[in-house]
């Protein structure tokens, strides 16, 4: 599978949204390093404003909490 932006973006995302950016250790739970072909942006676009939002609030990217 050839790896596009869009692809590494979405891995981004929802690696942030699982580690760094993670409302709780529920959401912490279940990482997966695979990438997939993205058939539609809509899933990253979403993922986009959630980081932004969460960032926003006052998220932190560091890795203590």
């Amino acid at each position: 599978m050839e790896q596009g932006w869009e692809e590494c973006a979405e891995a981004a995302m929802t690696h942030l949204l699982r580690t760094s950016l993670a409302k709780s250790t529920k959401e912490a739970v279940g990482l997966s390093t695979q990438l997939t072909a993205l058939t539609d942006t809509g899933k990253l676009k979403k993922h986009i404003g959630l980081v932004c939002e969460r960032l926003a609030r006052g998220g932190r990217l560091n890795k203590d909490k």
